[in-house]
């Protein structure tokens, strides 16, 4: 786990129990990082292969949400993450939009 992440286990820890009006004198990180996993990890568990089209409009859909970092695909061996097969496709196909990083 990250630093940031043993902060938020810790902070859940110690407000385990408690009522949710403590939340107003808990010492809150100031910034959350979200990273949306779903089209890397989430897909290459999948057993039948998506197709390259549907990942692409997946991407794009949580990058107009609004979503700060996707991690769209994975540059893996296709031998070992058969449903990565098609990373450089998918990272050719999607949109890029300003406010949206993808990190592979």
């Amino acid at each position: 786990l990250g630093r940031g992440q043993h902060k938020m286990a810790a902070l859940a820890r110690a407000l385990a129990g408690r009522p949710l009006s403590t939340l107003a004198n808990a010492s809150l990180p100031k910034h959350v990082k979200i990273v949306e996993v779903g089209p890397r990890d989430g897909l290459q568990n999948e057993k039948s292969v998506v197709p390259t089209e549907v990942k692409i409009r997946l991407i794009d859909m949580l990058a107009e949400a609004g979503l700060p970092v996707i991690e769209a695909t994975s540059f893996v061996s296709p031998k070992w993450v058969p449903q990565m097969s098609d990373q450089v496709e998918v990272m050719q196909g999607i949109r890029r939009f300003p406010n949206c990083r993808y990190p592979v």
